[in-house]
């Protein structure tokens, strides 16, 4: 792994940690964004998201859905609209300030 990568995962446990209490949170999710479909015989898959965090309320509905970011690429862009279209919530970006162990959360 790259050390980038490797410091993404550190982060993220860190906000695992914070939450890890939480019975209603899961991890690594999987929303389908757009189904697949044939077009001229042509197969075309699936595009899905799968997100950080998902925290539901008592009756299972999604209350916030976190990705830990550190930075926003063109494709995750992308797909959080594709989401929030599809879902009708925003994604919640943390991200973590420095040296600190907290996190700063804004729908994107």
């Amino acid at each position: 792994l790259s050390l980038r990568r490797q410091r993404q995962m550190c982060i993220r446990d860190s906000y695992y940690l914070q939450h890890k209490n939480d019975e209603r949170m899961t991890m690594q999710e999987k929303f389908i964004l757009m189904d697949k479909f044939r077009l001229n015989g042509k197969p075309y898959r699936e595009i899905a998201y799968k997100a950080d965090f998902v925290f539901r309320n008592e009756n299972n509905e999604i209350l916030k859905v976190v990705d830990v970011k550190g930075v926003l690429t063109t494709e995750f862009k992308i797909k959080a609209k594709l989401f929030a279209n599809r879902y009708g919530i925003p994604i919640t970006i943390a991200k973590k300030v420095a040296r600190m162990n907290i996190f700063e959360e804004s729908e994107i």
